[in-house]
């Protein structure tokens, strides 16, 4: 559950901030790894890790910010700006808008 509110957050789950740099962006790519792999197996599809890390692996660096991730800082900044003016659409079945973090 608390990788669940990290990962909500934008935040890699655990004590990531103590890691230098190369053991954080390693642990990082080992969770967006199994993210992608065990979604993908929830969707009924297996793929092959090896594939995954290497496809993971060739878009670094990546910039988190609460459930936006992207390549680009100013990807980020135009996506946050877009959130908060509510220009993204809905999600299916909700009635609430949920803000975002400070």
């Amino acid at each position: 559950m608390r990788g669940d509110v990290h990962r909500a957050q934008g935040r890699p789950p655990g004590r990531m901030e103590a890691l230098g740099f190369a053991l954080r962006e390693q642990a990082v790519l080992q969770i967006l790894i199994e993210d992608v792999t065990i979604t993908n197996e929830m969707e009924g599809e297996k793929l092959d890790v090896d594939s995954v890390r290497c496809s993971i692996a060739r878009g670094f660096p990546r910039f988190f910010w609460w459930n936006l991730v992207s390549n680009s800082r100013e990807k980020i900044e135009i996506a946050k700006h877009r959130w908060e003016n509510r220009a993204f659409p809905m999600v299916p079945g909700e009635t609430r808008f949920i803000s975002a973090p400070d």
